[in-house]
């Protein structure tokens, strides 16, 4: 994204959700690195990220597909995206508008 998008992204994420997301979370936010790792890691593997090209509409129903949001609500009956809504709108732009969004894809390899 941009960074000025990441900013309600960001918002949303690690302090609207931050009592929403489920156990094990840490796991992923750490790109898995505080789990027990059974094998001699290789070292220099290429980094990697998933990409998609969307609208506002598209980025909105991920980010509601979130199990945070999904938590937050049920427990509450409200929209936690509605609440970046306003901000996400202005820092979008045009909301036809297509955008790439990437996550990286995180891997361990090792060898035994």
């Amino acid at each position: 994204m941009t960074p000025v998008v990441d900013v309600p992204f960001d918002r949303l994420h690690d302090e609207l959700l931050e009592d929403w997301w489920p156990d094990g979370r840490q796991h992923v936010i750490a790109s898995y690195r505080t789990l027990p790792f059974a094998f001699d890691r290789v070292t220099g593997v290429p980094a990697f990220a998933m990409r998609c090209e969307w609208t506002l509409p598209q980025y909105l129903a991920y980010l509601r597909s979130w199990s945070a949001c999904q938590r937050y609500l049920r427990a509450t009956g409200s929209d936690p995206v509605a609440l970046i809504l306003a901000e996400m709108a202005a820092a979008w732009g045009d909301p036809q508008t297509v955008r790439a969004v990437s996550w990286p894809l995180t891997l361990h390899v090792g060898r035994t």
